[in-house]
This record gives structure tokens, C-alpha cells and sequence, in this order.
């Protein structure tokens, strides 16, 4: 299994994708996550700007030089009814453009969920509430080969509103969806919140899982740290990943470890820190190589 992480997670130290990249050399990642969600002020500007391709040429020509590849992707956040549903659906419609250029299959999204849909009975309501967004990406996500992966939340972040938890959430929303451009990814964080069992849920998905997001807490707090500075089980994650043998990246979504944003020094970028970032992602790198070697499933 190879170990993949987001760019996203140094977007506060960076103005522009090439330089989120090229972050990354020396640190032992190879896979990236291109991240639309977790951007600075200059990144979101570039994207919406009209030369938006360039700035993701430019992150390519970065990644091929550095001998990066990408490998997944997430999606911003969308509003998908209303009317700013046509804005968002423009702007996905450039994401999922952008992974055709870079070569990304796997495009994670956070689904819409409504006041009025409650857990766990308002979920056809919610299904249907989604459908007219994500129905309008079919013929771009067919035309660039590209698939929209739905991720868990917790109940702790919907305060009581229909959002996919379970492993059989998930796989009622594909279901629902009904097209093969459309499956699911397990975020280990999210789940631990809820106290779920990874592998049971993650065998739940044996037909639908295409991606993982993995990060620790103490299942109180969504902190997105590393593993091991939480109490998952990551035993039982892995687990659940042999067990219906996982092809995927094992992708790192750490933002909250060695995030210097709560002291207010988010844009002072401060030499020192920023060189403490690289060594936390190359600490990231070496967990999450020990961890995948435990098992004998470690491949660069």
C-alpha cells in the first residue's frame, strides 16, 4: 500500500499549488492529494480567476519535475440547491477538469445536508435534496474519467441532520446515485467520533471504498492529527483493509498536526516554523511507513 497526503495541509505557508507542491521534496512523499478545500486566500483566487489552468499547469510541471505524482483529490465545499447551486456546480465542474489534466481518479466530496432531513429518517430526502448537483457532473466526470468518492461525517459535526456515517450510509448514497462514477471513501477520524468499528464498516464497503483519509483524535474533537497522537485503532483499520483487499493510497489528511493557526501566527510565516512543518511531514512520512511495514504492505 502506498502512503499519499494533501497539499492542502501547508496551504497557510503557501500563495499559488506550485509552491504547495514543491513543500513536499525531501519530506519521502511521492502521492499527493490535490486539495480545493483547505486553500489560502492567493490559491482560491488563482483557481476562480479566468487563467486558472494555469496555475494548475504550473503545479503539474512542479509535481513531474519533483517525481510527485497525484492520486486523489477533494472537493471544496458546495451548495448544491438554491440559487448559488449553478456557482458551485461551475466550480466543480473546473475541479474535475483539473483532475483530468493531473491524472486523478478519485475526487472526495462532502455532501449537502438540510436543517429539515434529520438522522438517520431523513436520508431518501437528502439523497434526492443532492441529486440535481451531483447528476449535472456525470457527463464531465465520463469525459475525463474522473470519480466523485462520497465521505463519512459524524454525528458530533451535523448537529442531528441526515449526512452519510455508517458504511451502509455510504453505499445507500452510490446506490441511490446509481452510476459507476460514484463511490465512497472511509475517513478514519470522523468515524472514530462516532466510536465505529473500522473494519466492520470498511468490509460494509468492500464493493464501493476507493479511498481512505486517515488522521487521529481522541474521538471528542475532529483534530486531524497523526497517527498515534489519538487513541484510533489503527490495528483495526488496517484490518478492514486486508480484509477486502484494498488497493488504494493510505492518504494522510493531517492539517491539525504542527498547525500554528490557532496561535495567530498564520501569516507572519515565521522561518522557523515553516522549517518545523517539513520536519513534521517527514515524521508523518516515517509513521506512516512504520505502520504500513508492521503489516508488510509498505510499497514506495
Amino acid at each position: 500500500m502506498k502512503l499519499a497526503t494533501t497539499i492542502g495541509d501547508v496551504s497557510q505557508f503557501v500563495d499559488t499549488f506550485e509552491e504547495a507542491v514543491r513543500f513536499y521534496k525531501d519530506t519521502g512523499f511521492k502521492h499527493l492529494d490535490f486539495n480545493f478545500l483547505n486553500v489560502s486566500e492567493n490559491q482560491k483566487k488563482q483557481f476562480l480567476s479566468e487563467n486558472w489552468k494555469e496555475c494548475i499547469i504550473n503545479a503539474k510541471t512542479a509535481a513531474d519535475e519533483l517525481g510527485f505524482d497525484f492520486v486523489q483529490a477533494h472537493a471544496p465545499t458546495c451548495i448544491m440547491r438554491g440559487p448559488e447551486m449553478k456557482k458551485s456546480i461551475e466550480i466543480m465542474l473546473r475541479c474535475i477538469e483539473t483532475c483530468g489534466i493531473l491524472k486523478i481518479e478519485n475526487l472526495v466530496i462532502h455532501s449537502g445536508c438540510y436543517a429539515e432531513f434529520k438522522y438517520p429518517e431523513g436520508k431518501n430526502e437528502n439523497h434526492k435534496a443532492n441529486e440535481a448537483f451531483l447528476r449535472a457532473l456525470i457527463p464531465t466526470l465520463e469525459k475525463f474519467n474522473v470519480n466523485i468518492l462520497f465521505e463519512n461525517t459524524t454525528a458530533k459535526h451535523i448537529d442531528g441532520c441526515y449526512f452519510p456515517i455508517t458504511g451502509d450510509d455510504l453505499n445507500d448514497f452510490v446506490s441511490f446515485m446509481n452510476h459507476p462514477n460514484f463511490g465512497t471513501v472511509w475517513d478514519v477520524g470522523h468515524a472514530h467520533l462516532d466510536n465505529l468499528n473500522h473494519k466492520d464498516e470498511i468490509v460494509k464497503m468492500k464493493n464501493t471504498l476507493r479511498g481512505v483519509h486517515i488522521h487521529d483524535n481522541f474521538a471528542t474533537k475532529d483534530l486531524h492529527l497523526a497517527p498515534f497522537m489519538g487513541t484510533v485503532d489503527f490495528e483495526n483499520v488496517i484490518e478492514g483493509l486486508l480484509n477486502i483487499d484494498y488497493s488504494g493510497y493510505f492518504t494522510f489528511e493531517t492539517d491539525g498536526f504542527f498547525d500554528f493557526k490557532i496561535l495567530g501566527y498564520e501569516e507572519k510565516r515565521i522561518p522557523q516554523f515553516i522549517e518545523l512543518k517539513k520536519d513534521s511531514l517527514k515524521l508523518l512520512y516515517k509513521i506512516g511507513k512504520a505502520l504500513l511495514s508492521k503489516h508488510n504492505i509498505f510499497d514506495e
